[in-house]
Formats: C-alpha cells, sequence, structure tokens
C-alpha cells in the first residue's frame, strides 16, 4: 500500500512541474485592454455575432459586411443582387 501511495504522488509532482514548464513557455495571452478583444460584428445572413477578424469579408457598395461562412455570404449575395436591365 505505501508504494502505491508514493508512486500516486510522484505522478502527481511530475504532472504538476510538467504543467508548470509547459505554462512558462506558452505564449502569454493578449490582454482586453492590450487589443486582445475584437469587435463583435453580426452576420446579415444568418443573424449570428462573430469576432470581426474572424469573418469572411464582403465590400459592397461602399459598405462592409461580415460572414460567419461562405454560405451565408453567398445567401446574401443572392437575396441583394441588382436586377439586370
Amino acid at each position: 500500500m505505501g508504494y502505491l501511495v508514493r508512486v500516486l504522488i510522484i505522478a502527481v509532482i511530475i504532472w504538476l512541474l510538467y504543467r508548470l514548464i509547459v505554462n512558462w513557455f506558452r505564449k502569454p495571452k493578449q490582454s482586453a485592454a492590450a487589443g486582445g478583444m475584437q469587435e463583435m460584428v453580426q452576420d446579415p445572413a444568418c443573424k449570428v455575432y462573430l469576432p470581426r477578424g474572424q469573418g469572411i469579408e464582403l465590400k459592397k457598395d461602399g459598405q462592409e459586411y461580415y460572414f460567419c461562412s461562405e454560405e451565408c455570404k453567398n445567401k446574401f449575395l443572392q437575396e441583394h443582387k441588382k436586377p439586370q436591365d
């Protein structure tokens, strides 16, 4: 029984050391004050909110639109297609 407890304690210590080393070398996260948070924008096709940097951008008629997927972008373009003369 004493042997099993020692092995368990050593395993926990090794795991803790591993986590400390990984966190030490990991790139620090940006804080919200340093610009880590992005503005949220709404997809005009499906109405979902997403960070501006993750959206698919479309500039149309001097306006910027952001989409969560190519499908939503294509749906928006179909709905806002200008009639041909």
